[in-house]
């Protein structure tokens, strides 16, 4: 654990959190900072993408179906008997 932490989680004295609270917002703005990604999206790509999605539409919709017809099939058993 690092110094600053451990002072902190000991103490509570209000340096410390204000010296906590810096070092938290400098790794927050060093992590939100862009970088070159070097990639890109071909036709290709882009085909397959559209393709999983309606593939995980069609899924979902399946799934779903599946999913209310066994409640309904619950609910008629329940007051059949």
């Amino acid at each position: 654990m690092p110094r600053a932490l451990r002072r902190c989680a000991g103490s509570g004295n209000a340096e410390d959190l204000l010296t906590l609270s810096r070092l938290i917002a400098i790794a927050l703005l060093l992590a939100s900072a862009p970088m070159a990604a070097h990639a890109y999206f071909d036709p290709g790509s882009g085909a397959v993408l559209l393709q999983l999605l309606i593939a995980a539409c069609i899924g979902a919709a399946y799934k779903f179906r599946h999913w209310l017809s066994s409640v309904v099939r619950a609910i008629r058993n329940l007051f059949r008997r």
